[in-house]
């Protein structure tokens, strides 16, 4: 009987044994694990710190508008009353122009919209809708640039 008691203890001991360094080895394998990792988050921070420094460099660029390539010139209506706007598209491809025209003095308002070939001018008078007139307001819209506003004088 003390024979196998101490049989018994010797393998519960080396089972102890084993199981300490199985534990000893699994834990040192995790604080590799968290090394690396650690290491990991380290890079993926400093690339993230530097993709926000470039992106507060390129802010003010990209919120800075593009100027619409298109310049508008007026003239007096050859038939009808009031005046002609001229818009010429002065870029290289087709423009799609939404134009808002604004009569202050009588409150009223009128949208356009208006497909302007490269090289080539589009006009907006009596024909078209809105006889304009000196104090007009018109706003310039296209997508992809800066909204323009201008007064008739």
């Amino acid at each position: 009987m003390k024979n196998s008691l101490a049989i018994f203890l010797s393998v519960a001991l080396v089972i102890s044994l084993v199981c300490n360094l199985w534990l000893l080895a699994t834990s040192q394998k995790q604080a590799h694990d968290l090394t690396a990792i650690q290491a990991q988050a380290a890079l993926l921070q400093s690339q993230l710190d530097h993709a926000q420094s470039q992106i507060a460099q390129l802010t003010p660029l990209a919120t800075k508008a593009v100027t619409i390539p298109v310049s508008v010139s007026i003239r007096k209506a050859l038939a009808g009353s009031g005046l002609v706007l001229v818009f010429k598209n002065n870029g290289g491809q087709l423009l799609t122009l939404n134009i808002r025209c604004t009569n202050p003095a009588f409150n009223t308002s009128k949208v356009f919209r208006m497909d302007v070939n490269p090289g080539m001018a589009s006009e907006l008078g009596h024909l078209q809708g809105w006889a304009a007139a000196s104090g007009d307001e018109v706003e310039i819209a296209c997508e992809g640039y800066e909204t323009q506003r201008l007064k008739i004088p």
